[in-house]
Formats: C-alpha cells, sequence, structure tokens
C-alpha cells in the first residue's frame, strides 16, 4: 500500500471519528455462536477445496482483543469455530 493510500485511510478515519461516525457501542455482550459458526463453516468449505489456513496470527488477534476491550470478539469467535472444527475432523 503506498504511503498516499495510508494518509488518505487515515484522514478518512480520523475525519468519521470526529465527526462521531463511529459512535456505535462495541462492548462485548455475550459469545457470537453465528460467528462460532461460520467459523467452523468455512473450515468446511476450506477442507473441501483443499485449502485449510493455518491462522499463524491468531495470538495475536486474542491478545489485541484484550486490549482493545473486546471489539474484535467476533473475529475471535471465528477464529476459535474455524479451529475447533479442525480439531474435529483430524
Amino acid at each position: 500500500m503506498s504511503k498516499n493510500k495510508i494518509k488518505d485511510l487515515h484522514d478518512m478515519v480520523k475525519e468519521n471519528y470526529e465527526n462521531d461516525t463511529y459512535s456505535r457501542d462495541y462492548s462485548y455482550h455475550g459469545p457470537y455462536a453465528h460467528n462460532d459458526e461460520k467459523g467452523r463453516d468455512k473450515y468446511r468449505q476450506d477442507k473441501s477445496n483443499g485449502h485449510i489456513k493455518i491462522w499463524y496470527y491468531a495470538p495475536f488477534i486474542r491478545i489485541l482483543n484484550k486490549i482493545v476491550g473486546g471489539r474484535m470478539q467476533e473475529i475471535v469467535d471465528f477464529l476459535n469455530g474455524y479451529r475447533y472444527e479442525k480439531k474435529e475432523n483430524k
């Protein structure tokens, strides 16, 4: 990504933040079972296509999720579902 595109993206996010565009409540309200299921479905799809992914960055995302107060919980649930289904199908 070029420096200009990154700067443009930064400027857009900053402007939206300052205008309260991001006023959604991002607090975690419980397990997102549908994301866990999406992760399981994605694993089954990847397995049938022969392209099983190894999520090397999953521990980083879990740590980052704790730092940002659960705002990335949907992604963590997806990865957990993917990993669970992978273990079940060994």
